[in-house]
């Protein structure tokens, strides 16, 4: 790891500090935040047995599934428990609890594609940044993955990988989306970070 001085050793404090960054506010209800909060202390034991990174990114899925059925039972819906998260994660969609520009990863990427739009149309006039017509076709995409990394992890898995910070990101970004602070506006199209 590098401190801006010299490269190092990733420390226990380092570790904590990427976790202690992605944190739940008060507006989600409380057994959202206690199930992500558990995700959370997987990842931070994961520095102990890397093993455990595994169980954080299943609990960090499990927490946004958890969320999606909150928020459907809050508004109304009847759902079951035989509603999985494929469905859920649709209706949050077809409701619009849930928008692109609502996750920071997107509006990071959305602003470097039109950084590079930019960059070009310097060099060639018919280059121009064009927004999505789709505003929720990200969530498209997490509508088909999220369940299947779920799964994958539910039912067993070797697989350990390094994106796991990216999860909790999504998933704190999803989950904050449906239960927003009151006094947070909603994000609007195309909004900047």
């Amino acid at each position: 790891m590098y401190d801006g001085k010299e490269f190092r050793k990733r420390r226990l404090e380092d570790h904590h500090a990427f976790i202690d960054g992605i944190a739940l506010s008060g507006s989600v209800p409380a057994n959202v935040r206690l199930l992500f909060d558990g995700a959370r202390n997987a990842y931070l034991y994961s520095f102990f047995a890397h093993r455990l990174l595994m169980v954080a990114d299943l609990q960090a899925h499990v927490s946004v599934e958890f969320a999606l059925r909150e928020k459907a039972v809050r508004e109304g819906r009847k759902v079951s428990e035989r509603w999985g998260m494929g469905r859920l994660f649709k209706l949050a969609i077809a409701e619009k609890w849930i928008v692109d520009d609502g996750f920071k990863v997107y509006r990071r990427n959305e602003a470097a594609r039109k950084e590079r739009a930019e960059t070009y149309a310097e060099l060639d006039p018919t280059i121009e940044y064009r927004p999505p017509a789709d505003l929720q076709a990200y969530c498209r995409i997490l509508a088909e993955s999220f369940p299947s990394l779920r799964n994958m992890h539910a039912h067993g898995s070797e697989s350990i990988y390094p994106s796991v910070l990216g999860t909790f990101e999504i998933a704190a970004d999803l989950i904050h989306q449906l239960f927003p602070a009151i006094d947070a506006p909603r994000r609007s199209a195309h909004a900047q970070t």
